[in-house]
């Protein structure tokens, strides 16, 4: 199996470029299925694409966390700058640093 699809799919996955890594994990599938046919241990081939997998959900979940701490802070500053636009001082909570 070509080693360097693999690294392409974490750089990809790293990078936050999902739609790459879902063409790469495309041609990986086609790679692994191929390779199991012909392989004496088909086991060790499904073992080696799931600790792919399990990483890049990994990756996944983080880059989604990371969008809902921006979304989460963009939200919290809109709601300050409306109670400014409305003239309310804003409560305590408003004043609170979020990052």
């Amino acid at each position: 199996m070509d080693s360097t699809l693999k690294d392409e799919i974490r750089w990809a996955v790293a990078a936050a470029d999902f739609t790459r890594g879902r063409q790469l994990w495309e041609r990986y599938a086609i790679e692994c299925r191929d390779e199991m046919l012909h392989a004496a241990d088909p086991r060790a081939v499904l073992e080696e694409a799931g600790k792919l997998m399990v990483w890049c959900r990994q990756m996944a979940l983080a880059a989604w966390a990371q969008a809902q701490a921006r979304l989460d802070n963009l939200a919290h500053r809109t709601r300050v700058a409306a109670a400014y636009a409305r003239g309310d001082p804003p409560s305590a909570s408003y004043r609170t640093v979020r990052y």
